[in-house]
């Protein structure tokens, strides 16, 4: 599944998928335009700055993801967006243009998302040869009205795609990783990626959004990794 610009509604067999559990859940996801940026360059500074997070940081619970002593495995100790650099703050940008985008297209929907109140936890991901994410979510079914939205950005992918399940896995679809681009999802989504193949490293940026300050983690705020996002 390709998708185009914009919002998305997850459609299989030509129909709209919804929640096989009876809740009022549709599937949707939201992709970017692709974003021009140096990738060579951002690449390499993202690979120097995992080995500084990676030195300074023991291994901490991965979210399911089985990559135990990884970049992933602490995020909870950083925030990608505190990271002050020209080529991330293009990518940060273009990450809070999206949001804003999205958040206002479903409040032409009648949702009212406040958006005075974001809190934002923001990591990034290596994978390099042989390795893959496994399944798992951001948030478990019975925190479903906790949910908000979640992001990944791709920096550097070859030949993968995020792969996402129906809460009750009884239906999936894929998205190709393309570099430079945003895919924006429901939290409460499964997903998980194809096993990387290439000798060059697969790098994305990812991220859970909360429209409310309650609903984060009071621990990750007072840590400082997850922080008020301004949409400006």
């Amino acid at each position: 599944m390709t998708g185009f610009v914009g919002l998305n509604k997850v459609n299989i067999d030509g129909k709209d998928i919804k929640s096989t559990m009876g809740i009022d859940i549709d599937y949707w996801f939201w992709k970017s335009e692709v974003l021009d940026f140096d990738k060579k360059a951002t690449v390499d500074f993202l690979l120097q700055k995992e080995k500084e997070i990676i030195e300074s940081y023991p291994p901490g619970p991965d979210g399911g993801t089985n990559l135990p002593d990884s970049l992933t495995s602490r995020y909870s100790n950083y925030n990608f967006f505190k990271i002050d650099h020209p080529l991330t703050k293009k990518i940060q940008d273009h990450i809070k243009h999206n949001i804003k985008q999205c958040i206002t297209t479903f409040n032409e929907f009648n949702k009212n998302i406040p958006t005075d109140d974001l809190w934002l936890v923001c990591w990034y991901n290596v994978l390099r040869k042989g390795e893959e994410i496994n399944i798992h979510a951001h948030r478990l079914i019975n925190e479903l009205e906790k949910s908000f939205i979640s992001g990944h950005f791709t920096v550097q992918a070859e030949n993968t795609n995020t792969n996402y399940l129906t809460i009750c896995n009884s239906q999936n679809w894929a998205v190709e990783n393309i570099p430079g681009q945003l895919v924006i999802f429901p939290t409460y989504v499964p997903h998980y990626t194809d096993i990387t193949n290439s000798d060059e490293p697969r790098i994305s940026i990812a991220f859970d959004l909360y429209d409310n300050k309650q609903l984060a983690s009071a621990n990750f705020i007072e840590k400082g990794n997850c922080i008020k996002l301004q949409l400006d």
